[in-house]
C-alpha cells in the first residue's frame, strides 16, 4: 500500500513501505521510489514521500540476445529473469531465447502473488516492435495497468536536463499499458522453469504511439548506449 498523498507523515510510515530496519538517516531513502521519484540526490524530506510505494521499480536495460546478421536491428531490450522472455518472432534471434539480461531494482508483484518476470521490448527489424510484461500465472488478471515514466536523454526520470544537452526540455514522459487493452495474452514458449511457465502481455508499438518512447528508452538505457532511464508503477 502506498504511503498517503497527504497529510502527516512520520518515519514509521517510510519504514513501514519500504523496510522493516529503522535506517539512520532519511537520506538512506533516496531514489527508494524511482517512479515517483524519490530524489536521487540532493536535499530530502518527509513530503518528498508523498504517495511513494514500493511496487515500483527502475529497470536496468541490457540488451537482450539480438538477432544475426541478417537482421541486425532484433533483439530484446530491458530485463527478464532466467526464462522470464522470448521474442516476439523466434526466427528474429538465433541461439538461446531463456538466459536472463538486465535487471529491475525490486521485484514487483501482482495481485497474484507474482512477481514481475521481465519488462522489455521486442524487435523484428524496424519498425516492427512489441513492448512485454510477463509473470508466471497462465490467467489473464493481476493488474489493472503498468505505469511507465521513461526519459530518453539522462539517466533518471524528473531530474533537471543536462546544461550542455541539445535535446529539448521535454524529455521526461509518462505512458500507461492498460491490461485490458493489450494486444495479445499468452504462453511464453519454451519457458517452464520450477514447476510453472511464463505468460505474456503484448502491446504492438509498430505504428508511431506512446509506446515506441518506451521501446526508444530502453533501448537508450541499455548497457550499449548507456542513458536514458525507465522506472515502472504496477497497479494492481
Amino acid at each position: 500500500m502506498a504511503i498517503t498523498s497527504s497529510g502527516e507523515l512520520s518515519m514509521s510510515d517510510i519504514i513501514s513501505e519500504f523496510s522493516n530496519t529503522p535506517p539512520v538517516s532519511l537520506s538512506e531513502y533516496r531514489g527508494v521510489d524511482p517512479w515517483l521519484p524519490v530524489p536521487y540526490a540532493g536535499e530530502i524530506s518527509f513530503s518528498d514521500f508523498y504517495g511513494a510505494d514500493n511496487n515500483t521499480a527502475r529497470v536496468n536495460s541490457h540488451v537482450g540476445k539480438l538477432g544475426s546478421v541478417s537482421t541486425a536491428a532484433s533483439g530484446r531490450f530491458g530485463f527478464s529473469k532466467y526464462k522470464g522472455s522470448g521474442h516476439a518472432y523466434e526466427g528474429g534471434e538465433t541461439g538461446n531465447h531463456s538466459a536472463s539480461f538486465g535487471s529491475i531494482s525490486r521485484n514487483i508483484y501482482f495481485s497474484t502473488g507474482k512477481r514481475v518476470e521481465a519488462f522489455y521490448s521486442a524487435i523484428y527489424g524496424r519498425p516492427k516492435a512489441w513492448i512485454y510484461l510477463t509473470t508466471r500465472n497462465s490467467v489473464n488478471t493481476g493488474f489493472t495497468k503498468l505505469s511507465v515514466r521513461f526519459n530518453n536523454r539522462i539517466q533518471a526520470y524528473g531530474n533537471p536536463l543536462a546544461a550542455d544537452s541539445t535535446d529539448s526540455l521535454d524529455v521526461d514522459y509518462e505512458t500507461e499499458l492498460v491490461r485490458t487493452e493489450a494486444d495479445f495474452f499468452g504462453l511464453v514458449p519454451n519457458s517452464y522453469y520450477n514447476g510453472s511457465a511464463s505468460y505474456y502481455w503484448a502491446w504492438d508499438c509498430t505504428a508511431y504511439n506512446d509506446f515506441n518512447g518506451v521501446q526508444y528508452a530502453l533501448e537508450r538505457a541499455s548497457e550499449s548506449q548507456s542513458t536514458g532511464s525507465v522506472s515502472v508503477k504496477l497497479f494492481t
